[in-house]
């Protein structure tokens, strides 16, 4: 049997609602903003003493795993990285901006890449945003 969670129909519609508009408050704040947050979060993980002793057995990973990781992923989360990423897909500027309507922007890219977005970009094949009217 497994140890899943159930969760009930109403339940679940309500936490997709509540995701749902928490999307579109985020969405109309700057991209600088939802970036800044992003890193002072990864910096609070790559921290917490708690997350990192509950990770081994909710991840199914090693102590040592977990201590060699989670500083990876935190520093993945580079405001300078994916500023430089926003403003490459996006232009000049719109990290000051919110999110233009259009597909997602989806960055993956090694850190010794920054500041070479471009190329990053290219090798992914990301969409370019549609122009907005």
């Amino acid at each position: 049997m497994s140890d899943v969670p159930v969760e009930s129909t109403s339940g679940l519609r309500a936490r997709i609602d509540s995701a749902l508009a928490a999307r579109a408050r985020v969405g109309r704040r700057p991209l600088a903003d939802t970036i800044a947050a992003l890193e002072a979060a990864a910096l609070r993980w790559s921290r917490d003493a708690t997350l990192a002793a509950a990770l081994p057995a909710a991840a199914g990973l090693s102590q040592p795993m977990i201590a060699a990781v989670v500083p990876i992923a935190a520093a993945a989360l580079d405001a300078a990285a994916m500023t430089d990423l926003v403003e490459e897909e996006w232009g000049r500027g719109a990290a000051q901006r919110p999110v233009p309507d259009g597909p997602a922007l989806v960055g993956a890219r090694a850190r010794e890449q920054r500041p070479g977005a471009r190329a990053a970009r290219d090798r992914a094949r990301l969409p370019q945003p549609a122009p907005r009217s």
